[in-house]
């Protein structure tokens, strides 16, 4: 039979306290109002929450992803939108983890567990899994990427400080798409924040389009390396599919 630590019993329990404290009295306004609940994340980052899965020499805890979904459970429990905020960014933080290079873990591992939030740009208007359909290109120029394309459905894109974006970089030796994924920050020449997405619900969870129109990457900024972009899409939506069975969990029992 599976047991939880003591360090694990103390993250819940930690996250048990602040969720019915702090973020479940708010949590319908933040719903009704499509607010994002800038409050909640700073709270999480604090008390150690969005580190607890990452090495301590970039900021976190180390203690395990299991830690980190059994304290985002209990958060879901009150505030859905809250709990997949947090779950999105440590998906993409969990990506830089396992792929970035040592600068870019340096740089952005932080960021993410201190509240600065990273997004994950895969999906498509009309592609999501299956990952054949992007259409989002990148291509060489010079020591840098040019990239074009249009990512539909991201999670908290209107605040997001960084996203990870999934594009096609030419074919492979099989005939098929070549994915490659970029680290990209707010506020590069070229990228924006397109329409917001009205939901039924989960609604301070914004969820917007994001908009690449000629941004200009260095090479420097390519996550996993050239032609990896799947595996990292791949390896985000295990993480995803984790973090979204125990967000169901805590919002039945809530």
């Amino acid at each position: 039979m599976f047991q939880p630590t003591e360090e694990q019993l103390m993250i819940r329990d930690l996250a048990r306290d602040l969720a019915v404290r702090e973020i479940g009295p708010r949590a319908a306004e933040v719903d009704e109002s499509e607010r994002y609940p800038e409050e909640n994340i700073r709270l999480l980052a604090e008390a150690g929450i969005l580190g607890a899965p990452f090495p301590e020499a970039y900021g976190g805890s180390d203690l395990g992803l299991m830690s980190f979904l059994m304290a985002n459970e209990e958060v879901a429990k009150v505030c859905a939108a809250t709990s997949c905020i947090i779950a999105t960014n440590c998906l993409a933080v969990g990506c830089i983890s396992r792929y970035g290079t040592e600068e870019q873990k340096r740089k952005y591992i932080p960021m993410g567990i201190g509240g600065q939030l990273i997004g994950f740009a895969l999906t498509e208007a009309n592609a999501g899994s299956d990952t054949n359909g992007l259409k989002t290109k990148a291509e060489k120029d010079g020591d840098d990427y040019i990239i074009n394309g249009t990512k539909m459905f991201i999670t908290s894109a209107p605040v997001n400080d960084v996203h990870i974006v999934v594009t096609v970089t030419g074919t492979n030796e099989k005939g098929g798409k070549e994915f490659t994924a970029f680290i990209i920050d707010k506020g590069t020449k070229g990228f924006s924040v397109g329409k917001h997405i009205k939901k039924m619900g989960i609604r301070g969870a914004q969820t917007a389009e994001l908009i690449l129109e000629d941004v200009r990457v260095s090479a420097s900024q390519m996550l996993g390396g050239p032609g990896n972009g799947l595996k990292v899409a791949l390896s985000s939506l295990d993480i995803g599919r984790i973090n979204i069975g125990t967000q169901a969990m805590g919002i039945a029992q809530g």
